[in-house]
């Protein structure tokens, strides 16, 4: 079931969009307005890891979007010194069989936490902020994948949002 799903402008949205096989795939997305905004993962594309970072106008609204998950608002000044050059240095390792784009996410929040992008709230650290996400993720996957839930858009609990 595709529905637009309502989110704020200039705000860093953590993902995940479900997988026929598990794990399902993680990333994050800055909203910009409207339906645009910016993706930032790891893909796999058969033969190894690549990092993608582009436009999209339809991630909102795209089959198997399960979740997005409000970490801060960020605003657009912030991407190019802070957001993306965060990003460029988290490199993926093609052909290491034990990456996948769930430990390039953890690394990516770990650097953005560093450098303040996102604040964790007390007792909070990238590893519960990715059960979070996963535990709300996995509340509604199965009807977001057989088309009879829409997709949610939620706030997280382990961030400080304002």
């Amino acid at each position: 079931m595709i529905m637009a799903l309502t989110l704020e402008d200039a705000t860093l949205y953590l993902f995940i969009r479900g997988n026929p096989n598990p794990p399902d795939h993680h990333g994050l997305y800055w909203h910009r307005s409207g339906k645009g905004g910016k993706e930032y993962h790891a893909r796999n594309i058969g033969f190894g890891w690549l990092k993608e970072i582009g436009i999209t106008h339809g991630l909102p609204t795209s089959m198997g979007l399960i979740i997005l998950l409000k970490l801060t608002p960020l605003p657009e000044y912030r991407l190019k010194e802070g957001l993306e050059k965060l990003v460029e240095e988290v490199e993926v390792r093609p052909y290491d069989p034990t990456f996948n784009c769930i430990v390039w996410i953890c690394e990516v929040l770990g650097k953005l936490a560093e450098e303040g992008l996102i604040e964790f709230k007390e007792g909070c650290d990238t590893e519960t902020l990715l059960e979070e996400v996963k535990r709300k993720s996995s509340e509604i996957r199965d009807g977001v994948m057989d088309g009879t839930l829409p997709s949610k858009v939620a706030t997280s609990e382990c961030c400080v949002v304002e």
